[in-house]
C-alpha cells in the first residue's frame, strides 16, 4: 500500500499550471507528449531543459514550426542546437519566437550542461528575453535571466527532472512592480511499456 500512496502523490504533482509571459518551452516533441519538456530523447532538449541537455549522444540541430488554428498571431516557431564539448560537457543553443507584429515573445537559450554520474546530470541556461508588447503601453523589453534543470535515472525505467525557471524574476514594468513569473516544474517518468515511448 505504501507503494501505491507514494506513486498517486507523485501523480497528483505532476500536473504542470502555470501562467508566464513565454509559454516557449514547449516544441512537436513536447506537445506530442502533454508539455511534458524534459525528456531526454527530445532533440529541442538545449530549449527546453538544461539537466535533460547533459545526456544528448550526438550533435544536431532541430527546428519546430507550431500554427494554432491558422492564426498568424498563435504561431510559434523554435529552434534548438546541440553540441558536445566532450564526454561529459555538452553546449546547447535555443531560440523560439511567439507572436505577431503587434505583439511577439523571442527567447534565446546558451545552455552548459555537465553529465556528473553516469545517471545524473545538471545544466544552466543564460536565456535573453525580448518582449515587443503594446507600443503605448510597454513598448519593447529586453530581458536577460538564467535557468537551472536536474535530471536522473532511478532506474532503468524511472526518470526525475527538476527545473527552475527565473528565480531572479527580472523586471518588466515599473507599474505595479510587474516582473516575470518564477517557474519551477519537476518530471517524474516511469517507462512502463518500451513499446509505447523509449527513452
Amino acid at each position: 500500500m505504501p507503494v501505491f500512496k507514494t506513486l498517486w502523490i507523485l501523480v497528483l504533482f505532476s500536473f504542470n499550471a502555470q501562467g508566464t509571459f513565454l509559454p516557449l518551452t514547449h516544441n512537436p516533441v513536447s506537445l506530442g507528449l502533454g508539455n511534458i519538456t524534459s525528456f531526454k530523447t527530445n532533440p529541442f532538449v538545449a530549449y527546453t531543459h538544461p539537466g535533460s541537455l547533459a545526456f544528448v549522444k550526438q550533435n544536431s540541430i532541430s527546428f519546430g514550426f507550431e500554427s494554432l488554428f491558422l492564426v498568424e498571431g498563435l504561431n510559434h516557431a523554435c529552434l534548438s542546437w546541440n553540441y558536445r564539448l566532450n564526454k561529459r560537457q555538452i553546449l546547447g543553443i535555443g531560440y523560439g519566437f511567439f507572436g505577431n507584429t503587434n505583439y511577439n515573445e523571442g527567447l534565446l537559450k546558451v545552455a552548459l550542461a555537465q553529465k556528473i554520474s553516469p545517471s545524473f546530470g545538471a545544466g544552466l541556461s543564460l536565456d535573453y528575453m525580448r518582449l515587443q508588447l503594446p507600443q503605448e503601453n510597454f513598448g519593447v523589453k529586453h530581458l536577460l535571466t538564467v535557468e537551472t534543470g536536474l535530471y536522473g535515472t532511478l532506474s532503468p525505467n524511472v526518470d526525475l527532472a527538476f527545473h527552475v525557471i527565473n528565480p531572479f524574476r527580472p523586471k518588466i514594468a515599473e507599474y505595479m512592480d510587474e516582473r516575470l513569473p518564477f517557474v519551477i516544474n519537476s518530471t517524474f517518468s516511469l517507462d512502463v511499456n518500451k513499446n509505447i515511448i523509449e527513452e
